[in-house]
């Protein structure tokens, strides 16, 4: 349900998660998912692309000075409970340990503007533990910088539910947002997402990831969105 205080913005119940960790050996080489800071960087059509202008060079001027604009919510970046409600924390409350920990990788084939339900992600295996960090590969990062990137796959409204009651400490997924342009699960407690999170290997250049548990960290600015529960 839908309260009062939560069409005005307000309704922030706490952080829905798990301190369980769960138990792993990191093996090879960190893997890095963030998008690079670009004027192409993945966006909805609806935002500006960055734009990264050389105000003062040298030898014209005694220095070089860069000036940067952009809407925080492009590229690689963390929503905060702030984001869906004005009472909850904002990214600096956000504890760096629910950005960081051990976690799964599934990909998930839909079609363009479909939706991901219950059932899809209740087959998916590693299973999910309390407290993981749960990675979303739709395959959408191959249509970055196209009008078909706007058309990714959605979570629909008893999927969103059954994530939460997981306890997931954050989502992250390859897509503008988790949510569909014309379906909005209700606002319950939010999981943090990450937004924009670019593929282990980019589109032409190898198969996506398998499934699999993983050691995810997000403490440093990028990755795609993420959402934090």
């Amino acid at each position: 349900m839908i309260g009062p205080e939560a069409r005005e913005g307000r309704g922030w119940r706490g952080w829905n998660t798990s301190d369980a960790v769960r138990p792993m050996t990191p093996t090879g080489d960190w893997i890095d998912l963030t998008w690079p800071l670009s004027p192409s960087m993945p966006r909805l059509r609806s935002f500006p692309p960055p734009r990264i202008e050389r105000v003062a060079r040298i030898p014209h001027d005694p220095l070089n000075v860069t000036e940067l604009s952009m809407i925080v919510h492009i590229g690689t970046h963390v929503d905060s409970p702030r984001h869906f409600f004005s009472d909850g924390p904002a990214l600096e409350d956000v504890p760096l340990g629910r950005l960081m920990g051990s976690g799964v990788v599934w990909s998930i084939d839909k079609p363009q503007d479909g939706l991901i339900e219950r059932n899809d992600l209740q087959r998916m295996r590693p299973r999910l533990e309390p407290g993981d960090i749960l990675l979303l590969d739709t395959g959408m990062a191959r249509y970055v910088g196209t009008p078909d990137y706007d058309l990714h796959a959605a979570l629909s409204v008893p999927a969103a539910h059954w994530l939460l009651d997981q306890e997931l400490k954050l989502l992250a997924v390859d897509t503008p947002t988790p949510r569909s342009r014309a379906r909005r699960a209700p606002r319950r407690v939010p999981l943090p997402p990450a937004e924009h999170r670019r593929r282990r290997r980019r589109a032409g250049k190898g198969p996506r990831a398998s499934n699999r548990a993983v050691s995810v960290s997000f403490s440093q600015p990028g990755a795609t969105e993420m959402i934090s529960t």
